[in-house]
């Protein structure tokens, strides 16, 4: 019987290297408000359907 204290192989829910994408650099939208001044605002989130 093998002992607990081994590990041989218990990382069964890492993924490997690589496999998820690099996180994107953020966006930015800027919207014109009803006084004239300018709001920059950053996007978050992300939805394939977009």
């Amino acid at each position: 019987m093998a002992s607990d204290d081994e590990g041989g192989g218990l990382d069964l829910f890492q993924e490997p290297e690589g496999y998820y994408q690099p996180e994107k650099p953020p966006t930015y939208a800027t919207h014109k408000l009803l006084s004239g001044e300018e709001m920059r605002v950053r996007m978050v989130g992300f939805n394939p359907l977009w």
